[in-house]
This record gives structure tokens, C-alpha cells and sequence, in this order.
């Protein structure tokens, strides 16, 4: 009877896991953001990182060229981990990199910068 008891509850237990784990499997949990290829970027205000002078979007995406708008922080992990591929980026002509700086300080970002290069053509900072 105690082995009928003991063998019951493992493959419950087995049953159990063998369905959390097919669940998980079927589930992605893989981050893939939406592409906007051709979209109109929204109109927005912020400050200039180094003036600190009021800058609309109108002012820094001006014409038909290409832009990248990195949002970078000093505490960002994966921004360290980028910010080699920006640099290259910066080589390009036809391209134009824009960054903003997101809820930091500016002597950090500033320490950030002078370690790792600065990819920017402008950058905008964004307290909130």
C-alpha cells in the first residue's frame, strides 16, 4: 500500500513538471520590437544635452537624411554593450546618430561619454 502511495505521488510530481515545463517551452518570451520603417516621428520637446537650451524634433531631424535616435543612460548595461556598434555607426556620413540621455545625471553621462566616445552628432537629455 505505502508503494502504491510513494509511486502515485511521483508521477503526480512528474505529471506536474512535464506540464510546466511544455508550457514554458510554448510560451517566447523573446522581446522583437515593431519595426517602423517609414514612419512619421512624432513631434516632441526636450533640452539640449550640453546647452541646455529648450530643442524641439523639428530642429533635429531637419530634411530627407537618415537619422538613429539611441536612448542611452550612464546606468544602462546594454548601452555599455552597444555602444561599440554606435561608434561605427558615427563613421557613416549618410547617417546621422542622435542620442538621449534617459532619467540620468549629466556628470554621469558626461563621465560616460569621455570614457567610451562620443557616437553623437546631437545629443538631448530627458530627465523624465
Amino acid at each position: 500500500m505505502k508503494n502504491k502511495i510513494i509511486l502515485s505521488v511521483l508521477v503526480l510530481f512528474f505529471t506536474f513538471c512535464f506540464i510546466v515545463l511544455y508550457k514554458g517551452l510554448n510560451n517566447s518570451n523573446i522581446y522583437v520590437p515593431e519595426t517602423k520603417i517609414e514612419k512619421t516621428l512624432i513631434k516632441f520637446n526636450s533640452t539640449d544635452f550640453y546647452s541646455g537650451n529648450k530643442i524641439s524634433s523639428d530642429q533635429i531631424f531637419v530634411g530627407s537624411e537618415y537619422y538613429v535616435l539611441n536612448i542611452w543612460a550612464s546606468w544602462c548595461v546594454p548601452c555599455r554593450e552597444e555602444h561599440p556598434i554606435l561608434m561605427e555607426l558615427k563613421k557613416n556620413e549618410h547617417l546621422k546618430v542622435v542620442g538621449m540621455n534617459y532619467k540620468d545625471t549629466k556628470k554621469n553621462a558626461k563621465i560616460f561619454l569621455e570614457e567610451l566616445g562620443n557616437p553623437y552628432d546631437k545629443i538631448i537629455f530627458d530627465r523624465k
